[in-house]
């Protein structure tokens, strides 16, 4: 470029100049903000124990459970996650934090209801016991009531085989598949219960056949009625002294 023309625009190559450089310093601004907006809580890498007794164990352990894919992948989890990390933010109370702790259960427990990782088997203790110790007057031990085991690792027999029928009937029908996978699903965490208490494993049984008779996908099909009398009559089999006790229709 002539020298006279560089003489000439200068100062609009100043400002062009400054204009870039003060894009970049309001971008750096913004990136910062956003980043420290982030409910102020730290990666998933990492684990500190911001003020709380044994907040980094639990978190280095919630951790390791996510390199489970199926753990990983399930959306329940995520939430799970979400809410265990509002307990590191500094401007939530100690009552914002204990709710986001109990909603943080619920996901734990649908996380390892849907997936049977028995990754998760051991996490709803040691998460109650980080509670009750960090959070003494808010604690209440109906917010976290035991999770039994739901999956083959921890199950202390096998699956009976009047319900994996009822799976197979659920599966071969025509309704949709997301509806099968729950309800086979439902009738199987039933079964990893264990046999030691049968009156909780029975109810649970007694929960699915209500599910299924209710189910407008099953009455479309034709089978809500019939599958939900076969899981009655397992239960009338199987634990005869529950089911006097069940409403019956």
């Amino acid at each position: 470029m002539p020298i006279y023309l560089l003489t000439k625009n200068k100062g609009k190559i100043i400002l062009l100049a400054c204009l870039i450089v003060l894009i970049a310093l309001v971008s750096s601004i913004i990136i910062f903000l956003d980043n420290n907006n982030q409910n102020n809580v730290s990666p998933k890498n990492v684990a500190e124990d911001f003020g709380l007794k044994n907040y980094a164990k639990l978190k280095t352990d919630v951790n390791n459970t996510f390199t489970d894919s199926t753990v990983n992948k399930n959306p329940s989890a995520e939430k799970f996650y979400n809410q265990l990390s509002k307990a590191e933010d500094t401007s939530l109370s100690t009552t914002d934090k204990y709710k986001a702790l109990v909603l943080g259960y619920t996901y734990l427990r649908q996380a390892y209801s849907e997936t049977n990782a028995h990754a998760l088997y051991a996490l709803p203790q040691e998460y109650t016991n980080f509670v009750k110790i960090n959070f003494p007057k808010n604690y209440k031990q109906t917010n976290f009531y035991e999770i039994p085991c739901q999956d083959k690792i921890c199950e202390d027999e096998p699956q009976p085989s009047e319900i994996l029928k009822i799976v197979d009937e659920i599966n071969a029908s025509s309704i949709p598949d997301v509806v099968k996978t729950t309800f086979a699903r439902d009738l199987l965490n039933a079964g990893y219960i264990s046999k030691n208490d049968p009156d909780y494993r029975s109810f649970n049984y007694y929960i699915v056949a209500g599910v299924l008779g209710g189910s407008g996908a099953l009455t479309n099909a034709g089978l809500n009625t019939k599958l939900s009398q076969e899981v009655m009559d397992y239960i009338q089999k199987t634990y005869p002294k529950q089911y006097q006790e069940f409403p019956k229709k």
